[in-house]
């Protein structure tokens, strides 16, 4: 299948986007443990879950990618938080957040999204304190897996975050997915041991200054 090159994600892609995360993470038992116990099964509430994360940040400021199979469907996406201090259209952003906060309650329950409140915290605990760019999200279609999609839009963005000479961080959910990032150059850090349900390791990527000269993820 002939793949498009990688194009900007905007605000009007973000119900396809969230139909295609939410399968490929309703699996993953660290996403599950977002949700209660009783409710982890239920795949309209990913939907909604990614939903509301693709309506902060990141698609104002441009930082979200996509690849789009030969029909126009997309096939994979990565969205990464751009370092502390990027500014966004805040009078853009102040509905899109008030959206997303019902979302979120929409996906969770009170209940659930506190418990989302306290998992949340202990992940940006184990955040660099140093300003970085952030992959918050990335996922391939089940169709168009093995095709490289993933490495396609990591290799793009570490592109322009290598020329702004930027380092780069995430968290690793499998070993699959670790390998992949480790080699885009990411090194694992830390396990989050507090984070349920597989506990993730911390990824970082040191900027293109601060990296041995042989690297050439």
């Amino acid at each position: 299948m002939k793949q498009s090159p990688v194009t900007t994600a905007t605000l009007a892609d973000v119900d396809e986007i969230a139909a295609l995360l939410a399968p490929v993470f309703a699996e993953k038992p660290p996403i599950q443990a977002f949700f209660p116990a009783d409710k982890a099964a239920e795949l309209p509430r990913y939907v909604q879950m990614y939903r509301a994360a693709l309506l902060e940040k990141p698609l104002l400021a441009g930082t979200g990618d996509l690849v789009r199979d030969a029909s126009g469907n997309i096939a994979a996406a990565a969205v990464w938080s751009p370092p502390a201090g990027t500014r966004t259209p805040c009078l853009r952003q102040l509905p899109l957040t008030l959206r997303a906060l019902g979302l979120y309650l929409r996906a969770f329950g009170i209940s659930g999204a506190l418990r989302a409140a306290r998992l949340q915290k202990i992940i940006q605990r184990h955040a660099p304190d140093k300003p970085h760019w952030y992959l918050k999200i990335i996922g391939t279609a089940p169709s168009a897996r093995g095709q490289g999609l993933g490495s396609l839009l990591l290799a793009h963005r570490l592109r322009l975050i290598d020329a702004a000479d930027q380092p780069a961080f995430l968290e690793s959910l499998s070993p699959r997915s670790g390998t992949l990032y480790r080699r885009h150059g990411f090194v694992p850090v830390q396990r989050i041991t507090e984070w349920a349900n597989g506990q993730p390791w911390t990824m970082w990527r040191e900027r293109r200054s601060l990296r041995p000269k042989q690297e050439n993820p």
